[in-house]
């Protein structure tokens, strides 16, 4: 991965840097890797903000705006100090918001907790040896359920942690063979069920998963065909949209399908554009997503009718190339290699996740 052209699937997610000798590793390559966008659990409820992420200084914040792109909002301030974050989660009284964050030096990848205003930022879970990313609340609010990756091999798996950083324990464990990782969990709505990224599980390239809450009960939802990646919950449970083509140079679009594997329906099919990170909208009327452009120098935020009939923009900038690489970005670029798409992306606007007004 450090000599050859690397290639991509597209949503920026710019994350933080890992350490120096990932950092080592991007200057190397000289791309601006990104990722899929973070995997939460849509609750239901009104209507409320939608929090993104969106370059900032020589880094990355979080941000939430209105669902008509309105009223934007810085909520941390980590990228003037060169720090990352990504992949915000909404709790399900929409008070409280879970993210990734590298703050600054020494570059250590940490879970955080904020109010919804950005107020009282706290650690929630920090370990130098692990690479902790894709955090998503249970829906009672006691635990989040999160991506753990043990360094310096960067081999990935499912976590659960209480709120207050305690009782951390394994869903998923690490494989034998290195190539499986997964990624992304987040809990269905009756916190019954966590859904998330499966790679080379049984030979599949990429596939969303269902497992039960305790870990157990691991199946295969997604076939192995379309590639599909970050599931997202409906607010009443009966849907998962997701994206699909991670891993081929075809087209990504947005998706859905029943947790039973029924009625898996097509969304969108963008011209000269990739679409990638679904968000329910709490209402269950609506879907936000990232779009980008197939060069990757512009993201998008469009919210689409929960049918797909009805597309509008809500935000869309362009921003600096301030990328954090993270495994995921690493694996998929891997199996993308020599698929003759684009090595770059501009990251501003992206990784979009729909909350309840907070209660």
């Amino acid at each position: 991965m450090k000599s050859r052209t690397l290639t991509w699937i597209g949503t920026a997610m710019a994350f933080m840097r890992l350490n120096s000798s990932l950092a080592t590793l991007v200057a190397v390559t000289t791309i601006a890797l990104t990722l899929v966008g973070p995997a939460s659990a849509t609750f239901p409820g009104k209507n409320g903000r939608i929090a993104f992420n969106n370059a900032s200084g020589t880094g990355s914040d979080v941000f939430t705006m209105n669902p008509d792109g309105r009223d934007v909002k810085q909520l941390t301030f980590f990228g003037s100090n060169g720090g990352f974050t990504c992949c915000a989660a909404w709790s399900s009284d929409g008070r409280q918001l879970v993210f990734g964050a590298e703050p600054g030096p020494p570059f250590i990848s940490q879970l955080w907790i904020m109010n919804a205003d950005g107020s009282n930022q706290h650690v929630l879970l920090s370990e130098a040896s692990f690479f902790d990313y894709f955090p998503s609340f249970s829906p009672d609010g006691s635990n989040v359920v999160f991506t753990r990756c043990a360094l310096p091999a960067f081999h990935c798996a499912i976590y659960r942690v209480g709120i207050n950083g305690n009782n951390l324990a394994a869903l998923t464990h690490y494989d034998p063979n290195p190539d499986v990782n997964d990624f992304e969990p987040e809990y269905s709505p009756d916190g019954t069920t966590i859904a998330f990224d499966g790679f080379t599980r049984g030979g599949v390239i990429a596939a969303i998963y269902l497992m039960n809450a305790d870990g157990s009960n691991i199946r295969e939802l997604t076939t192995a065909a379309i590639e599909a990646l970050t599931p997202d919950w409906s607010p009443d449970g009966t849907k998962i949209a997701f994206w699909v083509n991670c891993c081929d140079p075809q087209t990504p679009q947005i998706w859905t399908i029943h947790p039973d594997g029924a009625a898996i329906t097509q969304l969108t099919n963008p011209k000269n554009a990739f679409d990638f990170t679904p968000s329910w909208s709490p209402q269950e009327d609506a879907i936000a997503f990232e779009r980008d452009n197939t060069s990757f120098t512009a993201s998008a935020i469009y919210v689409i009718t929960a049918n797909g009939s009805g597309q509008n923009l809500a935000l869309q900038s362009f921003g600096s190339k301030a990328v954090f690489v993270t495994p995921k970005d690493r694996l998929i670029a891997k199996k993308r290699a020599g698929k003759g798409l684009q090595s770059s992306i501009l990251n501003s606007g992206f990784s979009p996740r729909w909350g309840p007004a907070s209660q």
